[in-house]
């Protein structure tokens, strides 16, 4: 399904697809062909000191005090409404997501939460400290460590949800290369 743009943030997948509009597509990294800038190069060295840990289980309330303030701080929207959210993908009975730590001297600065594809990885969702990722651009290093794991697996892609052309996902765009979907269901570059 993820190859057809589909997500599965509950019990069920999910796709935007409006009739008449094409502004929010599904996107992938083809992480194989993926080099970073000079700006995520020093975006790597700045965060050097951040201890990164893999795990099936974590302590939910320190991962939701995070996601929801990352929820107010970044979009303006109070998390709570999205507790169940949080719970559904690392707990999934049917597709349990995996959990991506980022922790600086001990203290959570952020997690990513995916699954591991046939062809790579899907990060379902993603939160960060945002006053420090001022200083440190902790969304694009998770992006960059997440894409670094998969292509050590051998597989060819990170899918990384939507991707709006303005707005707080426009950042997307800084990964290439990036392949987007179109109505015809077809894996095109993004430009």
């Amino acid at each position: 399904m993820n190859r057809m743009g589909y997500v599965w943030p509950h019990d069920s997948f999910v796709r935007n697809v409006c009739i008449f509009c094409e502004a929010c597509q599904p996107v992938r990294l083809c992480v194989e062909r993926f080099e970073p800038g000079e700006t995520q190069r020093r975006t790597i060295v700045k965060n050097r000191d951040m201890t990164i840990g893999l795990t099936a289980r974590c302590d939910m309330n320190e991962h939701y005090r995070l996601y929801n303030a990352h929820h107010v701080n970044r979009f303006g929207i109070d998390g709570n409404y999205y507790r169940s959210t949080l719970q559904d993908l690392i707990g999934n009975k049917h597709i349990p997501g995996r959990v991506l730590e980022f922790r600086l001297d001990g203290a959570l600065a952020g997690g990513m939460i995916f699954n591991d594809l046939d062809d790579g990885a899907i990060a379902q969702l993603s939160y960060y400290d945002t006053a420090l990722s001022k200083k440190r651009g902790i969304g694009t290093f998770m992006i960059m460590e997440m894409a670094r794991r998969v292509k050590e697996t051998g597989k060819p892609y990170l899918y990384l949800g939507t991707w709006l052309a303005s707005g707080k996902l426009a950042y997307k765009r800084n990964f290439q290369p990036m392949e987007a979907m179109n109505r015809k269901n077809e894996w095109m570059p993004l430009p």
